[in-house]
């Protein structure tokens, strides 16, 4: 792995990761051994697959795994080494392509991060300054969808044996499956609100009861941070634990807790 650093502004840095073209395929060899035990395709036996079946069936998922590894990796990396302290998640762009159909591992890996961090400056003393404080406008819709999310975050759960509706909170174990690659989730808390999740997975789950066991398939959202083009196609088994409906706190309740937190925001900078 080799690292340069090019310094776009005061905020704003620019670091390239090389991986060689032997890095990269020794990481996805590994890779392709850790998870061949775990690969199940009907018709063939668990652990008698041959390589070329699984390579065909599901090599551009264990591609990406490894490129998100790596890319995880750099990331760690840089921050280790450069003591960079980002205010947000890099911007990846990955070269030669960002198609991982296109990308081969005769190639080295080449991953571009462009992110922000806080600017260098000298503390001063606040004992003599005064303070003006602004309010930040937000459109109807936000503040709908946060004082909705305070409500119910803030309110009251009680279990239910009612078939889920909206804006109930569900408690579920999940098995996911992407490309033929298997992940299991355990007891995952999840309100049913489609702006906030998945709607295709959420219209899923609304009118399961506990107990109940479904599987489906959707389309997955995209992974945020990198460029990656791939499938994004999901099947699911889901189990629901446990279902409940929310009594939402009232408005003097939410007000009470905007009060305290902008008390606490205003002792943290005095």
């Amino acid at each position: 792995m080799a690292i340069t650093i090019e310094h776009l502004s005061n905020t704003k840095k620019s670091c390239r990761v090389t991986y060689s073209h032997d890095e990269f395929k020794k990481a996805y060899k590994e890779h392709f051994k850790e998870m061949k035990p775990k690969v199940r395709i009907d018709g063939f036996r668990p652990g008698k697959i041959s390589d070329t079946v699984i390579e065909k069936k599901f090599g551009l998922s264990l591609k990406q795994e490894v490129v998100d590894k790596l890319l995880q990796n750099g990331w760690t990396k840089i921050l280790e080494d450069y003591k960079f302290e980002p205010i947000n998640q890099p911007i990846v762009d990955i070269k030669p392509t960002n198609n991982l159909k296109e990308l081969t591992l005769e190639h080295d890996l080449v991953l571009d991060y462009v992110f922000e961090i806080n600017p260098d400056f000298d503390l001063i003393s606040l004992e003599q300054h005064h303070f003006n404080f602004t309010e930040t406008l937000l459109d109807d819709h936000q503040i709908a969808l946060y004082e909705r999310h305070l409500a119910r975050t803030l309110g009251q759960e009680t279990v239910t044996d009612l078939p889920a509706q909206a804006n109930d909170v569900i408690h579920f174990d999940a098995v996911f499956t992407v490309n033929g690659v298997v992940s299991e989730e355990k007891n995952v808390r999840m309100f049913l609100d489609t702006e906030e999740s998945n709607e295709e997975f959420v219209k899923n789950l609304i009118g399961l009861k506990a107990g109940d066991e479904k599987t489906f398939s959707y389309q997955g959202v995209p992974n945020s941070f990198n460029k990656i083009v791939t499938g994004e196609h999901v099947d699911a088994t889901v189990k629901i634990i446990e279902v409940s409906t929310i009594i939402p706190a009232d408005r003097a309740t939410l007000k009470q807790a905007q009060k305290d937190e902008q008390q606490e925001d205003h002792e943290a900078i005095m």
